[in-house]
Parts: structure tokens; C-alpha cells; sequence
């Protein structure tokens, strides 16, 4: 129908799959498509998982998973909720099958049950709002629904043309975004980190009719960008990072400011950039093309970003009026 009914707005892996989903307002005016069959009879069977607790007395559990011996502190609700689910409820679920077809957005209307004395009782869904099992996020007037999304057997990835980790600065007291790998617009892609060791000349002679001698700022190499805590919604603690401009000296020694050249940088320009958001050991951004075959045959590809865990905090060396020594070296410290 045109309609855009899935979302699927924050996901860490290259891959999207059905929990990232989300259904969107419009979804309510997405017609569903009427099923082949108005009425399946299925035999619903017992749920079964490794570890679950027998229903007879004096019968031998198998012993792959021991919920007696699952070691859980009291603060531990999601392991207690795991012991008291298979203990206690594990015997509640069935399961029958439903076949559908891929692609498509399904709901189940009504479900009767008929049971072995012929007596037949209308399941309804449950009531809570807040929460489901296998069914996306959705917001309010939309109805319960199941996404059976086209997924592919494999993917075929391609290297990164795009890489951005974001370390912290203790010394800076700064986060920046240091861009190793981007592509410029004629499809090169360039390794600014090598570029930037291959072109790095060395220290011109500092003046020797001096003791000290007085720096400004510290140099910092172009593809680190800083980012600049701010309080967001007038809430003191709440704190924020705006991507912001550091001027560099150009070969002429006149101070210019440089645009961020990565997709991921210029995406957050005016935006801010929760500071949760950037643990202490940092975190990895990388762009790839995929390619993939869908089930009636046709190629699709996509580029897709996967978000990682970063190798610990950085140093940019920005330091702000300091002293050199000429005889031995910087010596002065802060002004």
C-alpha cells in the first residue's frame, strides 16, 4: 500500500531481525490480507526446554540444565524470574503451528479451544499492554500483530568503508570522534590514520636563545573531532555531547576549521549525543555493503552499520598554555 509500517530505530548490528521492529502509527491503516483458511484446527503440544521440570513424580529430569544449582543473588530478578518461570508455570505453554506467509503482518483474532469432554472456551490475548512476547513495539491504537519478516540464509559482506570510534579524553576531559577509515565522494576509500603517520613531519629546531618557550594549544590531528558536554533539558544533571569545532593551524600557520568527512559525524552535526551513550572503554562504528538473495531469487544491497565495543580510552595530547624547555624538553607544565 505505500504505507510505512515498520521502524526500526535503535539496533546495534548490521543485521536488522524481527525484535528491532517496531509498528508505527500508520500501521492501523495498512489492510491485512485475508487468510486461506477463516478456520485451522490444530492439536496444541506441551512446550519443552532443556531443564524443564517433569510433570509425573519419580521420573528422571534430564540433567543438561540444573535450575536447583543456578547461583542468583537476591538483586538478580532476571535469573529468579528464569527459576520460578520453568519451575513453576514451565507446564502452561502449548504450541501448534500457524502457517504464514514471509513478508507479511498477521494477527490472531480469535482462538477457541475444544477439549476432550467437547467443551470449547474463547481464549482472548492478554490484557497487558506494556508487554508481549514475539509481537513489535507499537503504539497506542494499533492492534497486536506478528511480523514475519523476508529474512536470507546468509549474507556476503564487504570491507569497511567507513570506521569511527568514539574514546574518551580523561586528560582532555573531552570524548572525541576519531574517523579512521572514510570514503570520499568518488568511491575511494581512505585510511586517515595512515595518512596522517605518512605526511607527519618532524618537529621543526626550537630556538636555543631561550630557556622556556610558551605554546598556545597543542596540536591535534584532523580526524579527531571533539564532542563537548552541555546540560540538556534544562536539567543540570543531565548531561549531554554536542559535536563542536577545534581550529587547526594550516600550512601557512593560519587557524582553519575543518568539517568532519565520515557519514557518522556529519549525521550528528546539531544533534546531541547522550553521554551513556560513550562508556569508558569506547565504542566502534563501522559501515559495510552487504549482499544477500531473498527467497524468490532477486539480489538486494544495502550498506549497514554495526556498533562494537571500543578498546579502551584515547589521548589526543591537546594541552593548553604550556611551557617548553629547550635544554630538556617540555618542563614548565600549565599555566
Amino acid at each position: 500500500s505505500g504505507v510505512e509500517a515498520l521502524t526500526a530505530p535503535v539496533h546495534t548490528r548490521a543485521v536488522v531481525d524481527a525484535p528491532d521492529l517496531d509498528l508505527t502509527a500508520a500501521s492501523a491503516l495498512l489492510p491485512l490480507p485475508a487468510p486461506e483458511l477463516p478456520w485451522t484446527k490444530r492439536i496444541p503440544t506441551p512446550l519443552r526446554f532443556p531443564g524443564m521440570p517433569n510433570d509425573r513424580f519419580w521420573e528422571f529430569e534430564d540433567a543438561q540444565l540444573a535450575l536447583h544449582r543456578i547461583d542468583a543473588a537476591t538483586h538478580d530478578l532476571a535469573r529468579l524470574a528464569l527459576v520460578e518461570f520453568s519451575s513453576t508455570y514451565g507446564n502452561d505453554w502449548f504450541t501448534f503451528p500457524v502457517p504464514l506467509t514471509y513478508g507479511t503482518v498477521a494477527t490472531l483474532t480469535e482462538l477457541v479451544v475444544r477439549d476432550v469432554f467437547g467443551t470449547t472456551e474463547l481464549v482472548r490475548q492478554a490484557a497487558d499492554p506494556a508487554w508481549s512476547m514475539f509481537q513489535p513495539t507499537r503504539p497506542d491504537g494499533v492492534p497486536q500483530r506478528l511480523v514475519v519478516a523476508p529474512v536470507s540464509v546468509g549474507t556476503l559482506s564487504g570491507p569497511v568503508v567507513e570506521e569511527v570510534a568514539f574514546v574518551r579524553d580523561e586528560n582532555a576531559n573531552l570524548v572525541w570522534g576519531l574517523e579512521k577509515i572514510v570514503t570520499d565522494a568518488d568511491g575511494r576509500i581512505r585510511d586517515l590514520v595512515a595518512e596522517y603517520s605518512a605526511a607527519r613531519r618532524p618537529a621543526s629546531a626550537l630556538p636555543t636563545d631561550a630557556e622556556l618557550l610558551y605554546q598556545l594549544m597543542t596540536d591535534v590531528p584532523e580526524h579527531w573531532v571533539p564532542f563537548v558536554p552541555v546540560h540538556i533539558g534544562g536539567d543540570d544533571r543531565a548531561v549531554g555531547l554536542v559535536e563542536a569545532v577545534l581550529p587547526r593551524p594550516d600550512s601557512f600557520g593560519e587557524l582553519v576549521v575543518t568539517a568532519p568527512r565520515s557519514s557518522v559525524l556529519q549525521e550528528l552535526r546539531g544533534k546531541v549525543l547522550h553521554e551513556e551513550e560513550v562508556p569508558p572503554e569506547g565504542v566502534t562504528v563501522r559501515r559495510r555493503w552487504y549482499l544477500a538473495r531473498s527467497a524468490d531469487g532477486a539480489r538486494h544491497v544495502w550498506a549497514a552499520r554495526d556498533v562494537t565495543t571500543g578498546r579502551g580510552e584515547g589521548e589526543s595530547g591537546l594541552a593548553f598554555d604550556i611551557t617548553i624547555d629547550v635544554r630538556g624538553g617540555p618542563g614548565g607544565g600549565h599555566a
